[in-house]
């Protein structure tokens, strides 16, 4: 290997583990979901030869989303070149070392413009004359009409491998990832009776199981009613789900574009769980029950879905929900509904999905 070669390496090679150094010291792993979601964004920008703040140009959440990305791609990068370049066990031409110190410098010019932690050069991200997209789920449900969620459950045809998923998401708001998992469904005098194997669940948050019940008094109820008595198994139970939540999403979006071409919103599957959630705040049911049927351990996290005002026309009433756990932290959540019926809650800052 060249002298130019050796010293432009170790150029590099220093000032990366300076880099990887202190990013490391104060840094805690992601998780592998995440790790999945920052290299799908990575091969994104790669492929769209974009920015963060040109491929995320509409929106703030979708540029950080982004800039996280290309940040830890480059970390990792630089990690991977690094180690490589002082393995002594490997022996590399000189070729392939200088390929190795062009990524190393690469990765350090990207942490460069946007460093790791904040500070250093401004945000490249400034938000559009018109103002940026807003993404929100919970908000977007207001421009659909009142009766959005029958639409979509009569444009699924009943043969649909997704029918019975979709309709069970528009009544009762499943996650995705539940689905997966399978939830059993049943019809007993005159009632549905669904029982949820819970996602996003740890040790302190979320319901491992739950089951809600409620009449089949609406068109979507009786459609479900319809294919559980049709295959129902000889428990009389269904169990209803999916293999790929993302495909599901696909399909739900896709009736959405179709069912309602001129509207500015896009349904999801999550936009089901925001108007199950609306719904059952416009019929004043307790915190604590909405907090079990929507799979949460705390009553405060129901604030992240629906508001009392999109309840225009409630589905389904709920007449029993069990959960594994007990529901803490009610007594915010009773202010929390109180305060939202003085019709403030447009001013409340909103927490993530959960």
């Amino acid at each position: 290997m060249s002298l130019l070669v050796w010293a432009r390496a170790a150029s590099a090679i220093s000032r990366g583990v300076l880099v990887a150094s202190v990013v490391e010291a104060v840094e805690i792993a992601p998780s592998d979901k995440t790790v999945k979601q920052y290299r799908n964004a990575w091969r994104r920008m790669i492929e769209s030869n974009q920015w963060p703040e040109e491929i995320g140009e509409r929106n703030r959440k979708s540029f950080n989303v982004y800039r996280a990305a290309l940040v830890f791609c480059a970390k990792e990068t630089i990690r991977n070149r690094y180690a490589r370049i002082t393995d002594e066990g490997d022996i590399i031409s000189r070729v392939d070392a200088a390929y190795l110190v062009k990524d190393i410098e690469h990765s350090l010019a990207i942490l460069n413009r946007y460093p790791p932690h904040g500070g250093g050069t401004a945000c490249q991200w400034s938000a559009p004359d018109e103002g940026q997209t807003k993404k929100g789920k919970r908000r977007g449900i207001s421009k659909l009409p009142e009766n959005w969620r029958e639409r979509m459950a009569q444009a699924c045809p009943t043969t649909s491998r997704y029918a019975a998923a979709l309709y069970l998401s528009a009544l009762v708001g499943l996650r995705p990832q539940e689905l997966k998992y399978g939830a059993i469904v049943g019809v007993v005098d005159g009632h549905i009776a669904v029982w949820i194997e819970g996602a996003k669940v740890t040790t302190k948050n979320g319901q491992p199981a739950r089951s809600i019940a409620f009449l089949i008094d609406n068109v979507i109820a009786r459609m479900l009613a319809n294919i559980v008595v049709a295959k129902k198994t000889e428990r009389g139970k269904l169990k209803v789900s999916i293999k790929d939540p993302r495909k599901f999403c696909d399909v739900v979006r896709s009736l959405s574009r179709t069912v309602f071409p001129e509207v500015d919103y896009i349904v999801t599957p999550y936009s089901f769980r925001h108007g199950f959630a609306a719904d059952q705040k416009a019929r004043k049911v307790d915190p604590a029950d909405l907090a079990k049927a929507l799979g949460h351990v705390s009553a405060r996290s129901q604030r992240a879905y629906g508001s009392t005002g999109q309840g225009r026309r409630p589905l389904i009433a709920l007449t029993q929900v069990i959960a594994t756990r007990p529901v803490r932290a009610l007594d915010r959540a009773t202010d929390y509904m109180a305060w939202q019926d003085s019709k403030q809650d447009s001013a409340l800052g909103m927490q993530p999905g959960y």
